[in-house]
């Protein structure tokens, strides 16, 4: 059973993420016309807020889970719930085009999937500062 908590709207998919396979980045984002100078005379930018890109990959997905999976990623924005080291844990999604279905094998009750997915949050408003 995996360690990691990862679930992309209402499906929990935390027990088939690998967890040597699974990362989180928290990014800012910085204003590209808003440039300034510190006290310390190095120049900065205003920075705008923060986002996250995730990336996992989901081993051995039963056929149901795997087609909750897609349909919940084929909307615009999603949110999830994720094992986060920044301390959220919680953000909006945009769509991905980088999300790979692979059949891994057909048993006896099913298709089950390997899925390799990225995604990227939409902007987190900073809540001031530099």
């Amino acid at each position: 059973m995996s360690t990691i908590n990862l679930k992309i709207g209402n499906t929990d998919i935390s027990e088939y993420v690998s967890p040597e396979e699974y990362s989180v980045r928290m990014l800012q984002k910085k204003s590209e016309n808003s440039r300034f100078q510190k006290y310390d005379g190095t120049e900065t930018s205003e920075v705008l807020g923060y986002y996250y890109e995730l990336s996992a990959n989901i081993e051995l997905i039963p056929n149901v889970i795997a087609e909750q999976l897609a349909a919940v990623m084929a909307h615009d924005k999603f949110e999830a719930v994720f094992t986060d080291p920044f301390g959220s844990g919680t953000a909006e999604f945009l769509r991905s085009d980088s999300a790979a279905f692979e059949v891994a094998c057909e048993l006896d009750d099913g298709l089950y999937w390997n899925i390799n997915i990225s995604l990227k949050s939409e902007l987190i408003k900073s809540g001031g500062g530099l």
